[in-house]
């Protein structure tokens, strides 16, 4: 799931994985696996969130809330050059 502002989402590459993934607020192609369900971007990610296995994320402090609250496995992908979110990667 990218965060709101999608920033920096063109350095997040998946497309070597394999497995069911649903890729959500991201249509762009090229970085996941041509298998992977690709979803608009939505204001209330949950119901989404909620089925994932394990989620791959931002590392903003919305995205981490969200993980967190839905007591979810889940990798932070920080931005580069944005130290919060290596703050928040860390303490996740």
């Amino acid at each position: 799931m990218l965060g709101g502002s999608g920033i920096g989402a063109s350095d997040i590459h998946l497309s070597d994985l394999t497995g069911t993934m649903v890729v959500l607020g991201d249509e762009s192609g090229g970085r996941y696996p041509s298998s992977a369900e690709r979803l608009p971007f939505t204001a209330e990610p949950a119901a989404f969130l909620s089925r994932a296995r394990v989620v791959v994320v931002q590392a903003g402090l919305n995205s981490v809330s969200e993980v967190i609250a839905l007591r979810k496995p889940a990798v932070f992908v920080p931005l580069p050059n944005h130290a919060e979110q290596f703050v928040n990667a860390h303490c996740a």
